[in-house]
């Protein structure tokens, strides 16, 4: 039966690899992507990565990689695709050792599949390398508490690397520091014989975020100081839904006829944790409680830091709680008599795979790509290029440099937005024409109103809710 169970837990991770390694290309770079992009690919990536709000670990991995691979699409989503793989065969480790039979296959087939997973390991920013700093963390944690092991020195060490990775990548990926504290704390008090191993533990991911301090006294006040914007997502619902978020994304790319089967899901979901949560409390039992830290820990970290720091909220910044979510959601829907149990994991792996499949169908990012495309069909010389964002020189044109790179008149001509719209009428000379790729933000409207107001107006082209091409003419 064991093989068996291990069999299935290996069949289902080379699953999830598939998916991650599938369709690479499908969707357009989006805004934070071409962001990353534009860090590693600077000359001087370090006074770059000073006006951006990222640690540099998946900075110059991106760098390195780009180096070796070239900057199509899908070779630089490959990297965090691969990074992603890795984290899976490392949550399979986890399940393993922290859950048993059923649970531990559904939780597998839940990580495999996961839309919200799927979805950032195809992704170019830092938030696959947050969860394999997570997952290393946690699996050295683990085997550094147990006090039959061998290889504590090498738990320790994996669990202060992991921290350090996760941080270095995002600033948030630092809660797992936390996390790690929360279960050395779990073990301490459940289980006296391994106190010194959970004082070693929790000292080793204090060192994890250690390591970062000479960065954040040389680079992050720099960093604090940009025009970036803050966002926050704290309604009753967004907190509510929180739980789901970590499994689910984009769920608009459901269809209306269709909507109820996302809500079953979610429900699945949400029922899966609440039951866990329940059995935690009731029971006690040390590895419901270690399941409900590696969710809720980070969480709470998160949301008592905005006491103190600017409102910065989104599910994404909490990967590193996703891997408790996904347990979460195996053991408590596994609680239901053998065959119910079986039949909920399986549809809740099901619906995963469905959405994770309509993400693959269609481009649900940013449609800078037809835009730049549309773009380089209507070029002419003499006109001029802007994109309009409402964000910082050298991100606010990324996105376009990086699909017009094969096109350098082109990029030549593309402008300085802020400074063309401090002075719309005396830029260009009369009669120019200028091909704006518009963002739609609230931040970047303004810059459009000006636009408008000052020129005219010979072409609107919309390709997605979020990306619009405007043909304007000067005069």
């Amino acid at each position: 039966m064991r093989s068996r169970a291990s069999l299935a837990v290996a069949a289902l991770v080379a699953a999830g690899v598939a998916l991650r390694l599938t369709s690479l290309d499908v969707g357009s770079f989006w805004f934070d992507e071409s962001c990353t992009e534009h860090i590693a690919a600077s000359p001087d990536w370090l006074e770059t990565i000073r006006g951006s709000r990222h640690p540099p670990v998946a900075i110059l991995a991106v760098r390195e990689w780009r180096s070796l691979f070239g900057a199509s699409d899908a070779a630089l989503r490959a990297l965090p695709a691969i990074v992603s793989c890795v984290s899976l065969v490392l949550f399979a480790r986890l399940a393993t050792r922290w859950c048993e039979g059923l649970p531990r296959i559904g939780a597998v087939a839940i990580a495999a599949t996961s839309p919200f997973l799927v979805w950032y390991a195809q992704e170019l920013t830092p938030y696959a390398f947050v969860e394999l700093g997570t997952l290393v963390a946690l699996v050295g944690a683990d085997a550094a508490l147990d006090a039959t092991s061998r290889r504590r020195a090498f738990g320790l060490v994996a669990t202060a690397l992991g921290v350090a990775i996760a941080m270095g990548s995002h600033y948030l990926g630092g809660l797992v520091a936390a996390t790690v504290v929360a279960l050395a704390g779990i073990s301490f008090w459940r289980e006296p014989a391994r106190r010194r191993a959970a004082v070693a533990v929790a000292t080793a991911a204090v060192v994890g975020v250690a390591v970062w301090i000479p960065w954040l006294v040389a680079i992050y006040p720099d960093q604090r100081r940009t025009a970036w914007g803050h966002n926050a997502k704290l309604g009753s619902r967004d907190l509510l839904e929180l739980p789901i978020r970590l499994v689910l994304v984009k769920m608009e790319a459901v269809p209306d006829s269709l909507r109820f089967a996302g809500y079953a899901l979610g429900a699945l979901l949400l029922g899966g944790i609440a039951v866990t949560v329940a059995r935690a409390i009731r029971l006690r039992d040390a590895r419901d409680l270690r399941i409900c830290a590696v969710l809720f820990v980070p969480i709470a970290v998160a949301l008592a830091s905005l006491l103190v720091l600017p409102p910065n909220f989104q599910a994404k910044y909490l990967i590193s709680a996703s891997a408790g979510a996904i347990l979460a959601v195996a053991v408590g829907l596994a609680s239901a008599p053998r065959p119910v149990g079986a039949a909920l994991l399986a549809l809740t792996a099901a619906g995963c795979l469905w959405v994770t499949a309509l993400h693959k169908a269609a481009n649900w990012r940013d449609d800078f790509r037809s835009a730049c495309a549309a773009v380089s069909d209507r070029w002419r010389p003499g006109d001029r290029v802007l994109s309009v964002t409402g964000t910082p020189e050298g991100f606010n044109e990324a996105a376009i440099r990086h699909y017009l790179r094969a096109r350098p008149e082109i990029d030549a001509a593309i402008g300085d937005t802020s400074a063309i719209v401090a002075r719309p009428g005396e830029v260009y000379p009369a009669g120019t024409r200028v091909l704006a790729v518009y963002r739609k933000s609230f931040y970047a409207k303004r810059h459009l109103d000006k636009l408008q107001a000052a020129w005219k107006e010979r072409e609107h082209v919309p390709f997605d809710e979020g990306i619009e091409l405007y043909v304007f003419e000067t005069g």
